[in-house]
C-alpha cells in the first residue's frame, strides 16, 4: 500500500502529467486497485495477505499447513515429470508432438519447468500408465526421460551416458535377415542388444526393430551406409 492514499486527478489532460495527486477528501485507491487497472483479474488469481509467524529470534517465516498440501497435490496424482535429452525443445512443438505421439484417450496437459523439464499431467491413471509403461519415446531422435511424478521428485537430469532406444531399419531386403547382417547395420549406431519378437520370428517384414545402447550424448542419424564386399555401398 502507498506511505499515503492516491487519488484520480480529475483535470489529469494528458499521458505525460501524473495522474495521481493526493486531494483530501476523497476516498482512496490501494496499490491492488492500480494495478489491476485494465487487467481481467478472475477469484482464482487473486492473493490475500497472510500474516507471517515469528519464532523466538524475532525471525519471520510462512507457516504451510499439511492438510493445504495434501488439498493441492491430488490434483497431480496423475503426472509424470521428463525432459528432452539434448537442448530443451519449445514448448509448443513439445505439446503438440506429444499428443500426436501418445494419443491420450482424456485430456493432457503439458506445463514447462525450470531446467528443460515438463510436466504431463492426464485426465486418467490408465493413460498416465500407458505413457510411463510403453516406448521408449523418441522427440526428434532424442529420448525423453520420463518418470512418474512424487511429492519429493527432484527436477536433476540423470548423467546419463548412454540410453537404449528403438530404432527401425525399413525395407530391408530379404537377403540381409540374418542376425550377424543386422547387428553390423545397427553397431553404426551404438550397441545392439536386441531385435522385437516380430523381427526375430519374421512375422513382420517391413522394417527390423532392434533394440540399440546409444550414446546420450548423440542424435540419432535418419540412414545407414554399409558395403557389400562385392564393393557396392549401399544405404
Amino acid at each position: 500500500m502507498p506511505s499515503k492514499p492516491l487519488y484520480r486527478d480529475p483535470n489529469y489532460v494528458t499521458k505525460r502529467q501524473n495522474p495521481w495527486k493526493f486531494i483530501p477528501g476523497t476516498s482512496p485507491t490501494y496499490w491492488k486497485d492500480i494495478c489491476a487497472l485494465g487487467r481481467n483479474l478472475t477469484e482464482d488469481s487473486k492473493l490475500s495477505f497472510i500474516p507471517p509467524c515469528v519464532d523466538d529470534s524475532g525471525d519471520c517465516y510462512a507457516k504451510i499447513d499439511r492438510f493445504e498440501i495434501d488439498a493441492n497435490i491430488q490434483k497431480w496424482d496423475n503426472t509424470l515429470v521428463g525432459y528432452v535429452l539434448g537442448d530443451k525443445p519449445f514448448y509448443i512443438h513439445l505439446k503438440i508432438y506429444v499428443t500426436r505421439l501418445w494419443k491420450p484417450t482424456c485430456s493432457l496437459e503439458v506445463h514447462s519447468r525450470e531446467n528443460g523439464f515438463f510436466l504431463f499431467r492426464f485426465g486418467t491413471k490408465d493413460e498416465c500408465n500407458r505413457v510411463l509403461q510403453s516406448g521408449p519415446w523418441l522427440f526428434d531422435g532424442r529420448l525423453i526421460i520420463l518418470k512418474q511424478w512424487s511429492l519429493d521428485i527432484g527436477l536433476e537430469r540423470d548423467l546419463l551416458s548412454s540410453v537404449p532406444v528403438w530404432v527401425r531399419f525399413p525395407c530391408l531386403h530379404l537377403k540381409f535377415w540374418l542376425n550377424t547382417i543386422i547387428s553390423r547395420i545397427a553397431s553404426l549406431m551404438g550397441i545392439p542388444l536386441f531385435m522385437d519378437k516380430a523381427s526375430t520370428s519374421y512375422e513382420k517384414l517391413a522394417y527390423a526393430r532392434c533394440f540399440i545402447e546409444i550414446s546420450a550424448s548423440i542424435s540419432l542419424p535418419s540412414s545407414a551406409n554399409w558395403k557389400l564386399t562385392v564393393g557396392k555401398l549401399l544405404k
